[in-house]
C-alpha cells in the first residue's frame, strides 16, 4: 500500500516490491517448515527453469538460422546473458519471458 499510495524512493521499483509480496505470500500460506519449504521450492522451480532456459538455446540458433540464413551473425554467448542483469525487461536474448 505503501508504494502506491506515495511517491517511493528510487531504489524502490515495482519489480522489487512484487517479488517480495509474492515471496513472502509464499512463505506464510504453507505450514511446513521454512527449511523444507525453500528445498522444494528451491529444487522445483530451479530445475524447470535450467531445463527451460537450456531447451532455449537450440531454439534460438534455429532461429537465427531461419531469419538470416546463416550463423555467422549470431551471439554463441548469449546463454550467459542470465548472468547480466540490466534495467531493461528484454535483454535476455535468449527468452525474454523467461
Amino acid at each position: 500500500m505503501w508504494f502506491h499510495s506515495i511517491r517511493p524512493p528510487g531504489w524502490l521499483t515495482a519489480q522489487l516490491v512484487n517479488s517480495v509480496f509474492f515471496f513472502l505470500s509464499g512463505i506464510f500460506s504453507k505450514r511446513e517448515l521454512f527449511g523444507q519449504f525453500m528445498a522444494h521450492k528451491a529444487k522445483q522451480l530451479l530445475v524447470s527453469f535450467i531445463v527451460f532456459y537450456l531447451v532455449c538455446y537450440p531454439f534460438r540458433l534455429f532461429m537465427h538460422y531461419w531469419d538470416f540464413r546463416t550463423l555467422e551473425w549470431f551471439d554463441w554467448w548469449c546463454i550467459f546473458d542470465l548472468f547480466e542483469v540490466h534495467g531493461i525487461n528484454d535483454y535476455l536474448a535468449l527468452n525474454i519471458p523467461l
